[in-house]
């Protein structure tokens, strides 16, 4: 198992250093059809699933399908979903603040995923009184 992130600009691997190799440079290139099962994640993100194989410098990997075929770098556009919604609460009392915080989970499992940056801050403008 190996884990790399990207740099600024989406580039995949991170080089290495001398003492530090990067995680990918000693994965073994495989023969005949043999392949590796590749998870992409990032968060707010959904997952997707490849089977790609090592290659040799810097064609980022071999994410054809067809083993037999031409090398074809890995390349991938993740999806994902927005929430909307509207927050039933009643407005505080003038003076006073209420922060509301979201979360998104994977169904059912506790497994936070994302959440908002900052809390949303509620008041009431006193001014208006609104």
């Amino acid at each position: 198992m190996a884990s790399a992130t990207t740099d600024n600009t989406g580039l995949f691997p991170l080089p290495g250093t001398l003492t530090l190799p990067s995680a990918f440079e000693s994965v073994p290139i495989l023969t005949g059809s043999d392949t590796y099962s590749m998870m992409i994640t990032a968060p707010g993100y959904d997952p997707t699933f490849t089977v790609a194989n090592a290659t040799t410098g810097r064609k980022g990997g071999n994410c054809n399908t067809n083993t037999t075929g031409k090398t074809v770098p890995c390349d991938f556009a993740l999806t994902r979903g927005t929430i909307s919604g509207v927050i039933p609460i009643v407005a505080p009392v003038p003076g006073e603040t209420m922060l509301v915080e979201v979360f998104a989970e994977d169904a059912g499992t506790n497994n936070i995923v994302s959440a908002l940056a900052k809390p949303i801050l509620v008041r009431i403008d006193e001014r208006h009184g609104d």
